[in-house]
């Protein structure tokens, strides 16, 4: 059963509310949310270098289109899942070799 325009909008309302977690083998984490990931992505596309900065924990994080695309993406994937797995969001580990501090 295909889902209606307000099902769907409700989904992407709660993966836009649903938390982003990238956690670095390193210990270092940072915390969005689906909207912020949205916004940073969008964000990059303006950017002439395709990097964005924002601070987070007390620390200056830097991340490239590529990585935001792909987390708005899984973002985005969002809109196939159950309820339960969007409200829960999404915890992603990366290596400590991406560098998203500066």
């Amino acid at each position: 059963m295909t889902p209606t325009l307000e099902q769907m909008s409700r989904k992407w309302q709660a993966a836009l509310a649903a938390p982003v977690t990238l956690q670095r083998d390193d210990g270092m984490t940072i915390a969005l949310t689906g909207r912020q990931v949205v916004g940073l992505s969008d964000k990059a596309k303006e950017s002439p270098s395709g990097l964005v900065r924002f601070a987070c924990a007390g620390r200056n994080v830097t991340m490239s289109i590529s990585v935001l695309d792909a987390l708005r993406a899984r973002v985005e994937a969002q809109l196939d899942a159950d309820d339960e797995t969007v409200a829960s969001g999404l915890t992603l580990r990366l290596p400590s070799t991406v560098r998203a501090v500066t």
